[in-house]
């Protein structure tokens, strides 16, 4: 079916977008204004070279194992593809969910259209990224319920069972998706069938999402292995995640200790949240509340923001470098044609 699908994958900058961006650099300003630049310059001073390349080779690593794990469950699915390949739409779509405030998901749809641009099939290449997004999402929720008893265990969190209770409660959320899916239930087209059946517009949508889950349902009936050794991979990752913010934060020497390097982690999850493009001053302003809060040093926090943020433009610089180089046309990429809907074609 012929939409101009590609519209959603770089939308151009509406009102609201503007406003949210502009509130973002308001209260980045304001932090600058507040703490200065001599803690930049005096944690640059700091620097470790070694720290800071064994950071950048520990990242390339996890970014390229979860990259081992997509390529896993895509030979299930039919839809091989190679590991660079596959590498530079991890990037791509990394760099497009930093830049649209939509958390992580909004980069899934160029995954997928990098993908069919090869020659894979809409629904495959759907079916693949949605078990990498559902394994990643997975092991992201079993991390955040260990990283909160190793934060408690330093310092005194009130509430925090309820904040346990919550996680947990996602956790279960997607322990029922998944077991639905096993047993060939549709939990997320049935609804979008209901929505069809009343407006067309669903009905493109309602037939993709139920091809896709049907897909999904195959993989968890036919490669039970493959999906367990893919949430196990993502738990590793989880791990070697908080080495990698602490080799990063320790190349400016700043503090990172486990309970911080937690905090970190759970504020820059935090601020990923916030409907800001690129979570901009929200990531600076989360690590000021979070490290404030914690420490009374909201101005390590505000340094801590501002690496963060010079290492999420870098790796958005690396991610439009490699959709830049994906051979897709100029047209596609700023939706100023009318293009084929990513999602429903090549099915």
């Amino acid at each position: 079916m012929k939409q101009d699908a590609p519209r959603f994958l770089l939308p151009r900058p509406g009102r609201t977008q503007l406003l949210l961006c502009l509130a973002g650099v308001t209260v980045l300003a304001g932090l600058v204004h507040h703490f200065g630049v001599a803690p930049l310059f005096a944690v640059l001073a700091h620097l470790d070279p070694r720290l800071l390349v064994g950071y950048a080779i520990l990242a390339i690593l996890i970014r390229w194992i979860a990259c081992l794990r997509w390529a896993s469950v895509g030979r299930c699915v039919g839809a091989p593809a190679s590991l660079p390949g596959l590498f530079a739409a991890r990037l791509s779509g990394d760099a497009l969910s930093s830049l649209v405030p939509a958390g992580r998901l909004s980069g899934d749809p160029l995954r997928i259209l990098m993908l069919r641009r090869r020659g894979i099939p809409g629904i495959n290449a759907s079916a693949g990224v949605a078990m990498d997004r559902f394994m990643e999402v997975t092991g992201n929720t079993i991390a955040v319920l260990a990283y909160i008893p190793i934060y408690t265990a330093a310092h005194a969190l009130p509430h925090a069972s309820l904040v346990v209770t919550g996680i947990g409660a996602l956790l279960g959320g997607l322990v029922v998706t998944g077991m639905a899916l096993r047993y060939g239930r549709a939990p997320f087209s049935y609804p979008l069938r209901f929505l069809a059946d009343r407006l067309a517009l669903f009905v493109p949508v309602a037939d993709a999402v139920r091809r896709t889950e049907e897909t999904v349902a195959e993989f968890l009936q036919r490669h039970a292995t493959v999906f367990f050794a893919g949430i196990l991979i993502s738990l590793l990752l989880e791990a070697a995640a908080m080495l990698e913010f602490k080799f990063l934060l320790a190349a400016f020497g700043l503090p990172s200790d486990l309970p911080t390097v937690v905090l970190v982690l759970l504020g820059s999850g935090l601020a990923r949240a916030v409907p800001s493009p690129g979570g901009l001053g929200a990531l600076e302003a989360t690590q000021v509340a979070m490290l404030g809060w914690s420490s009374g040093r909201a101005d390590v926090g505000f340094v801590v923001g501002v690496v963060l943020r010079l290492d999420d433009v870098i790796w958005t610089l690396a991610g439009l470098a490699a959709f830049s180089l994906s051979g897709i046309p100029a047209e596609v990429r700023c939706g100023r044609n009318e293009g084929d809907d990513p999602l429903t074609e090549g099915t």
